[in-house]
């Protein structure tokens, strides 16, 4: 009897704890549908009235390493609604505590994200609130919910390491890539570029992703899909906080995001390679990128912008090249219709009349035209008139 009396006791324990998580559960993600927006907003930072720094890391689990792959710290100013990114080149040269001076991808090998965030904190100088990471076989299953992803690739990328089992076969043109060809065009670095075009491709893929966040497709199903990313992701932010970021991030004009990277120029020390950071130039992207305030041109550099008219008459001509120029890298800010439609040689022209090189890189991309330099007053730092020796 005394037995059955504990049994029972202890039965009715484990229904009452188990009503109490369904409860608990119920609640939990009532207020993760219905949260209360002012709470969220005043959990995610200490201060309100500093921006929200994230530390997003891509881990390259897959190849056994455990190594912090790809890295942005992403500030997010929700009074001025305002986001910047800094991209963080894998080896960049910093000091890691209790480690000394290395590439600080092994800051994730060698103490996890409570020590990459550390060294990364003490290298620029700054708090780090949250973070975010993946790994690549969890970056592949969400390209794959999102149904793909449309993108323009700007070459043909090749690359075999049969030891890590990882290889990249992307042929140039648009496309929609899946979450394995996604894998591929972020990680792929084996050009002169190296890194560095590694980092204008993520933006570029990211660009793509948040526009296709916007569609009509994708845009009712924005709950469900945060609910199922979750699964994908490892981050210190709760479920209602995630949600309410991707509210933020809803609608938001990308031409106003401000992309950065780690200033600086390879190198060489002790026979081995780094990205050399420009610590001086660093102090001004971080006032910019971090605090809001409004950089010198010398900091940080003129952004280039595009603008690619018509004058061929052919139909989609200037939207059909500024996808291509999109891709590798170019900001098209206006395109439309030139003077006159018959012009017979395509024009590239440097407005400012300082960049030459990047009217010739132009050419060079299109295979087609002439450049010119010369000081002109326009928006745009290069003007296209295309012509009718544009080829398909």
């Amino acid at each position: 009897m005394v037995i059955r009396s504990m049994l029972e006791s202890r039965l009715t324990f484990i229904v009452l704890a188990l009503i109490g998580v369904l409860i608990g559960g119920i609640i939990r993600f009532y207020s993760f549908m219905n949260p209360d927006i002012k709470a969220v907003k005043a959990s995610l930072a200490q201060n309100e009235a500093k921006p929200i720094n994230i530390l997003f890391v891509g881990i390259d689990s897959v190849e056994g390493s455990h190594r912090a792959d790809a890295m942005a710290l992403i500030s997010l100013d929700l009074t001025d609604r305002r986001i910047s990114v800094l991209f963080v080149p894998r080896d960049t040269r910093v000091r890691i505590p209790d480690r000394g001076w290395t590439k600080i991808n092994h800051a994730y090998a060698y103490g996890g994200i409570s020590l990459l965030k550390k060294t990364l904190e003490e290298f620029l100088g700054i708090a780090i609130d949250h973070y975010i990471t993946i790994d690549y076989t969890g970056f592949v299953r969400l390209v794959d919910l999102l149904g793909g992803v449309e993108l323009y690739i700007e070459k043909d990328m090749k690359y075999s390491d049969r030891w890590a089992g990882f290889y990249i076969n992307l042929r140039k043109g648009f496309q929609t890539l899946d979450g394995n060809k996604a894998l591929q065009y972020v990680r792929y670095r084996n050009d002169p570029e190296g890194d560095i075009g590694r980092i204008r491709r993520q933006k570029k893929f990211i660009e793509a992703v948040v526009n296709k966040l916007r569609g009509q497709d994708i845009a009712g199903r924005l709950p469900s899909l945060a609910i199922e990313a979750i699964k994908f992701l490892k981050t210190d932010l709760a479920p209602e906080q995630i949600m309410y970021l991707v509210s933020f991030f809803k609608g938001f004009d990308l031409s106003s995001v401000r992309w950065e990277m780690i200033p600086g120029q390879p190198g060489y020390i002790d026979g081995v390679s780094y990205w050399l950071p420009d610590l001086e130039k660093l102090e001004g992207i971080k006032r910019w990128i971090l605090l809001g305030e409004k950089a010198r041109v010398d900091e940080v550099g003129k952004e280039i912008t595009v603008e690619v008219l018509n004058g061929n008459g052919i139909y989609g001509a200037a939207s059909k090249v500024s996808k291509i120029l999109e891709g590798y890298g170019y900001k098209v800010i206006q395109i439309g219709n030139a003077d006159r439609l018959n012009y017979s040689i395509t024009k590239v022209v440097d407005n400012t009349g300082a960049n030459p090189d990047v009217a010739k890189k132009i050419v060079e991309i299109l295979g087609y035209g002439v450049f010119s330099s010369e000081k002109r007053n326009v928006e745009a730092s290069v003007t296209i008139i295309l012509g009718r020796d544009m080829k398909e």
